[in-house]
């Protein structure tokens, strides 16, 4: 089975695609790694340039992307036709090729389950990436194709015969010679991040399935978010605390954004928060923005049980004040992007740096920031992207971001690849990465003008009714809470020492 491909040679294929020809492409190789094509073309598939293929090809079966007709010579595909060669064309995804596939061969019940079948279309992505990658930094392919080969036939073989745990052990070596095409060269290890992005409006039945799919889950997600998710999805956060309780979930949390009624328990609580309709972060003094981190910590572990140790917004909001005040309050680390709007430093050579506050005091943080994980053209491009990190990082990192429900079926290969070998990278939980890479990155104190935008300015621009009495007014409801305290203190002291006291706010 042949694979053509847009471009004179085979090392400069992975740049320059968009992504309707970078999914063509992806979706071509590795839908001809499903096992029942694989046992009928008894060979595994191969690349062929659309500008020198041969007039004369002899093979099962010829895929030719969208993107690579017009290098071809005028007559080719007819000369091949002519000869009775099957030729798919016109094709966009991997289920619509496998369904044409199915249809000209006349494929009908090939009796692979689909785990296996979702197995051996992760060893053609994982395959693919490794090659290019490997080209990218070494300019030639070191893949054993004899041995992928022999591992590949006996994984099928072990499966028509019912000897699934055979089957599953050639499949990892298949995986892992794979991974060695690499490892041999590059031993370095890389890391890979997978972010889930969870807002208000991403909390539904997707997100549940997500939960329950997932082994190991990244999650970002707002203290206004998780507050929402508990008052209106109650399915959804039951499933999350369910996830939590579990150990599947590792929170990059962020600080409480809102004010507390005038006597109101300085702890937090769902019922007694009230949240403005702004996100950003104040123009608040010092003090201010170290108790909304600490409120912060105090949403997750109130309603999930656990504390984040890794901090995050996803949208902007930071300061230089921020790494004093993670530090205090026990934060490991911090992801200095905001996804949601699109902020980041400008593009840096490391994944991480340490972050310098005003003060002097310094924390890990997160630069590098996320691929979009429903992007066949980021993936596409990965293995270039992933050669210029491995020469140049000191912890080689490649981050992914996605909503739940957001198809993603190459981030779904690399996680299912990553069960069997670490071809590209690990995925990690985020609180390992930051345990696993400690003091990476060169050392950077950027100042006010780093971080953009603030509550106020955005409160005009979002046209609020309170832009500017708003602060006034949390400045009064501090007040009112800091005096109703020290009142109740007094009065302890005074007659009645049994009572609980309230905590003073700082």
């Amino acid at each position: 089975m042949i694979v053509l491909y847009p471009s004179y040679s085979f090392e400069t294929m992975a740049s320059g695609r968009d992504d309707a020809e970078a999914n063509q492409l992806l979706s071509a190789w590795s839908a001809l790694f499903h096992p029942a094509l694989l046992e009928q073309a008894k060979h595994v598939p191969r690349w062929e340039s659309a500008s020198g293929c041969p007039y004369e090809v002899h093979t099962t079966l010829v895929l030719v992307p969208p993107c690579c007709e017009s290098l071809l010579a005028a007559d080719w595909i007819e000369r091949q036709e002519a000869r009775d060669i099957p030729i798919l064309r016109d094709f966009q995804d991997r289920e619509e090729i496998l369904g044409k596939i199915f249809e000209k061969l006349e494929i009908g019940d090939h009796g692979f389950d689909a785990e296996y079948v979702a197995d051996l279309h992760a060893l053609g992505t994982a395959y693919f990436l490794t090659d290019m990658l490997v080209r990218h930094l070494r300019y030639m392919s070191m893949m054993d194709d004899t041995k992928l080969s022999s591992a590949v036939f006996d994984s099928i073989k072990a499966y028509r015969e019912g000897d699934r745990e055979k089957a599953v052990e050639r499949l990892k070596d298949a995986f892992e010679t794979i991974s060695q095409s690499k490892e041999y060269f590059y031993p370095t290890k890389t890391y890979l991040l997978d972010l889930l992005l969870v807002t208000a409006t991403t909390t539904g039945e997707t997100f549940r399935k997500v939960l329950a799919e997932l082994d190991r889950i990244n999650l970002f997600i707002s203290c206004r978010d998780l507050i929402a998710l508990q008052e209106k999805n109650p399915e959804s956060f039951a499933a999350l605390k369910a996830a939590c309780d579990a150990g599947k979930v590792q929170i990059i949390g962020d600080e409480l954004v809102g004010r507390l009624p005038p006597g109101g328990d300085v702890r937090y609580s769902a019922q007694n928060i009230k949240l403005p309709p702004g996100g950003g972060q104040p123009t608040l003094p010092l003090l201010d923005i170290a108790d909304r981190i600490r409120s912060g910590q105090a949403v997750y572990q109130d309603l999930l049980g656990v504390t984040p140790k890794i901090y995050g917004r996803l949208k902007t909001g930071m300061t230089p004040f921020h790494p004093q005040l993670l530090r205090l309050w026990g934060f490991e680390g911090a992801i200095h992007f905001a996804p949601l709007d699109g902020w980041k430093q400008s593009e840096q050579t490391q994944s991480k740096m340490i972050w310098k506050g005003i003060d002097g005091t310094k924390i890990d943080a997160l630069v590098r920031y996320p691929i979009n994980a429903s992007s066949s053209e980021d993936f596409f491009a990965l293995p270039s992207r992933l050669g210029q990190v491995i020469n140049n990082d000191h912890a080689a990192t490649v981050v992914f971001a996605r909503f739940p429900g957001q198809k993603s079926i190459w981030l779904d290969d690399l996680l299912r690849m990553n069960r069997y070998a670490q071809a590209l990278g690990t995925f990690s939980g985020i609180d390992e990465y930051f345990a696993d890479t400690p003091q990476s990155g060169t050392v950077q104190q950027p100042g006010f003008g780093k971080y953009p935008g603030n509550a106020l300015s955005e409160a005009v621009r979002n046209g609020e009714d309170d832009p500017i009495s708003r602060w006034t007014e949390l400045y009064a409801d501090h007040a009112e809470q800091i005096q109703d305290s020290a009142m109740s203190t007094l009065l302890a002291m005074l007659g009645k020492p049994n009572e609980p006291t309230t905590e003073p706010q700082s």
